[in-house]
């Protein structure tokens, strides 16, 4: 079995390295952010849930801007959602960002990439399983519903009715 550290830094190594080059066609980004943020959340449950001090670094907004605007390329960009799911009845619907997903995971994951590099592993599997626990998760699993509705409506497959 691989170390879930090493395995969570090789798949955010690739998510971070993507999501800072140039788009390709809308499909093919859709169908890479799909996989790969589905992966990402697979592993980020692995890592270890320990404390480890950690001096990562802070992304800029205006980095954030960029890989923000490179999201652009995808088929959609927003989507609707429940801000709270656990409330039932549901509360008013709220409007989602693929976007605004894909590139706050990236902010969280990009500082633990770097970690990584200089060879800081606990700090950097802390740092990805705090961001995760505490911001990303929710990202991702907004983002994948939307990516997943988007497919299933690409391919012709009907919506379900109550």
């Amino acid at each position: 079995m691989r170390d879930p550290i090493q395995s969570f830094a090789t798949a955010a190594a690739e998510y971070c390295s993507w999501a800072e080059a140039q788009p390709g066609d809308a499909v093919t980004e859709a169908a890479f952010a799909r996989r790969s943020v589905a992966e990402l959340y697979r592993l980020a449950l692995d890592l270890p849930n320990r404390f480890c001090q950690t001096n990562a670094l802070e992304i800029s907004h205006e980095d954030w801007k960029r890989v923000h605007a490179r999201f652009g390329s995808l088929p959609f960009n927003y989507y609707s959602g429940s801000f709270n799911p656990l409330v039932v009845p549901a509360e008013e619907p709220v409007a989602g960002d693929l976007a605004d997903d894909l590139a706050d995971i990236w902010r969280d994951l990009k500082p633990g990439v770097l970690l990584f590099e200089t060879k800081q592993f606990e700090a950097s599997a802390y740092h990805w399983r705090f961001n995760f626990d505490v911001h990303w998760a929710r990202h991702a699993v907004g983002a994948l519903y939307a990516l997943q509705a988007w497919f299933s409506l690409a391919a012709g497959i009907p919506e379900e009715t109550p």
